[in-house]
């Protein structure tokens, strides 16, 4: 029996590592491709647009993701609850797809940054609509990683495809997002319409009183993960209003370097959450995995940081490397914050049911980067973004740590 535990678990984990391969495959891969492709402009300006998208796609999460999972750990043998949790978010999901598009479309129309490129932001909403079918919330609580990294797989390899065979001009940078989303919907629909024949579900719809009352009891969870999985989102977003496209893809670019060497982190973070929430001498083991995770890519992260960068960027300008090179040795230190967080906040606070204290920590550090954001981006458009993003981490990991060793 014992042996099994650590078997789901290394499963788990394989399949998310194997995820994440795929995902930094892409972005290692795909960026200096369509940053030869579309140039650097207007990358930055299809990086601000997926800032509001993803954004958007992270409300219609509405923190499934540590409720839903949370629940569905303990009820996992529970048909009836099951079909349950499948009617609930899919029928929250298509609300939120419904206002959030809504707002898109009244953006587009009223507001000039976002009509000037009106046909980007259309194409991209189809990642919205491929958001209403996810299931990545059911498979973590399942704890069935193997069916999500197959779904990914099958998303990814259409979005490379096409982008491969289309984005041939400046110009073509509208179709990326589209692209896309036409991947994530295969893929998502896909999954959806699976786990309903594979368990026999019932789909019914909740009305809109049922929504509104499960909208207003997991707000709580909505906040505790809207916020923390969209650091950087919101950080490129504020810094998109303030600086050029083409300083915002230096931002964007050492922003998604450091996530790719949080990879190890996050992964652990996942596996962990629903093994913690079952068993809770599981914390020292997540605990030494994380912490000692975050201290040794925090190393690598600042020793690689020149070699990484002149093997990945296709900048003939020195100085464009030589920037990113220290915006990313600046940033090294982030892994080591995400890992503290995750030890005592996700792992921590969120498996004690201590969802307020989480939440206060999770406001206050995003108030923080938001604060420095505006402060600082104005005046030192790239390196001003990078110190922000790390003063709300420090004050996430300082406040999670605090709140659950000495809080009640």
């Amino acid at each position: 029996m014992r042996l099994k535990k650590y078997q789901s678990i290394f499963e788990n984990s394989i399949s998310l590592f194997a995820l994440k391969a795929i995902d930094l495959g892409l972005t290692i891969g795909l960026i200096p491709f369509l940053i030869v492709k579309v140039g650097i402009h207007n990358y930055g300006v299809y990086a601000f647009a997926m800032a509001l998208l993803l954004f958007m796609v992270n409300i219609m999460n509405y923190g499934f993701n540590l409720s839903t999972v949370r629940e569905i750990a303990k009820h996992k043998n529970d048909q009836t609850f099951l079909n349950n949790c499948v009617n609930e978010v899919f029928s929250v999901k298509l609300l939120l797809y419904a206002v959030l598009m809504v707002v898109l479309i009244l953006l587009v129309c009223f507001v000039p940054k976002f009509e000037n490129h009106s046909s980007l932001y259309l194409f991209g909403s189809l990642i919205l609509f491929s958001e209403v079918f996810s299931t990545r919330w059911f498979f973590f609580g399942l704890e069935k990683m193997k069916y999500i990294t197959l779904m990914s797989l099958v998303g990814n390899f259409i979005f490379i495809i096409l982008v491969l065979l289309y984005v041939t001009l400046e110009q073509d940078f509208v179709y990326i997002a589209l692209f896309e989303g036409i991947g994530m919907s295969v893929a998502t629909i896909g999954g959806f319409f699976l786990i309903v024949k594979k368990f026999n579900f019932r789909l019914r719809l909740l009305s809109l009183k049922q929504i509104w009352m499960y909208l207003k009891i997991n707000f709580s969870s909505f906040i505790n993960l809207l916020l923390p999985s969209t650091y950087t989102i919101i950080l490129i977003f504020i810094a998109g209003l303030i600086v050029l496209p083409s300083e915002l893809s230096f931002l964007q670019l050492s922003l998604k370097l450091t996530a790719i060497f949080s990879t190890v982190v996050t992964i652990l973070t996942t596996v962990f959450y629903p093994v913690v929430n079952r068993n809770s001498s599981w914390f020292f083991v997540m605990r030494l995995l994380l912490m000692g995770s975050g201290l040794v890519l925090s190393i690598v992260m600042f020793v690689m940081a020149e070699f990484i960068v002149d093997l990945w960027m296709p900048f003939n300008e020195r100085s464009s490397l030589e920037t990113l090179i220290r915006l990313i040795k600046i940033l090294s230190v982030a892994p080591m914050f995400i890992a503290v967080n995750s030890v005592f906040g996700v792992n921590g606070l969120l498996i004690k049911y201590k969802d307020l204290q989480y939440q206060k920590s999770t406001l206050i550090s995003i108030i923080s980067m938001i604060a420095t954001g505006v402060i600082f981006i104005p005046i030192y458009p790239i390196y001003g973004g990078v110190v922000s993003f790390l003063i709300g981490r420090f004050v996430y990991a300082v406040l999670s740590l605090y709140y659950f060793k000495f809080v009640e």
